[in-house]
């Protein structure tokens, strides 16, 4: 799978028409396939995440490949299969948003005895009641990124060919990419996708203002 992927963190309150420019409900993950066999394989990652993760997922494909027909292979099987984290039934205290160490909170099936299926698109308490309360909307916030950033997302190499997928069209409309990073562990990596001139690791991020002129210097000289 080549599809580029964005993960946000939404904020709360905004309307649905929102939704595109990621401004809404809990996350909301953008894919776009870079071919027509890619399609598949992304939408097909984009069910698992959205419910894997209880959130949105929209596939974004231009014009060309959205009114296109194609002939193509039976995919592989795909290692991730989706799967929902649900509440059993007669659970004692439900909390529809119950802050978890994963971030992920048990949802309640329709009909599921014991329990009672709870929607809300307002900033929440975790027994979905709508709070204008600091302390929900900070539990909230947190929750939803220990969910983006402690979920396994399986092999790393999928987001590495995504990077070098978009370093490609950038190069090829004219864009000069240029990495900065505090990650020394990652250097091998950035050689790889930047080669040797197109990244810099900086010790202190504090420092970056006073580097800054050197670095758009070395980009235009």
């Amino acid at each position: 799978m080549n599809a580029r992927n964005e993960v946000q963190p939404l904020a709360p309150d905004r309307p649905l028409s929102d939704l595109i420019n990621a401004e809404q409900i809990d996350m909301l993950y953008r894919q776009s396939p870079t071919s027509i066999v890619d399609c598949l394989a992304t939408t097909q990652w984009a069910v698992y995440l959205a419910e894997a993760l209880q959130a949105p997922a929209i596939v974004l494909s231009d014009q060309f490949m959205g009114q296109s027909r194609a002939i193509v292979d039976r995919p592989a099987y795909a290692e991730w299969t989706a799967r929902r984290l649900t509440a059993a039934a007669n659970v004692p205290d439900y909390k529809r948003y119950r802050d978890t160490e994963s971030g992920v909170s048990p949802m309640a099936i329709p009909g599921t005895p014991g329990v009672v299926y709870t929607a809300d698109g307002l900033t929440h308490s975790e027994g979905g009641i709508p709070s204008s309360q600091s302390r929900d909307h900070r539990l909230q916030l947190d929750k939803r990124l220990r969910k983006l950033v402690d979920h396994d997302y399986g092999d790393a190499r999928y987001a590495r060919e995504d990077v070098r997928e978009a370093l490609t069209e950038a190069k090829a409309s004219g864009i000069t990419p240029f990495c900065i990073t505090i990650d020394r562990e990652s250097e091998a990596e950035l050689r790889d996708l930047y080669g040797d001139v197109g990244y810099t690791i900086i010790d202190d991020v504090l420092s970056l203002p006073e580097r800054m002129p050197n670095i758009y210097r070395r980009l235009t000289s």
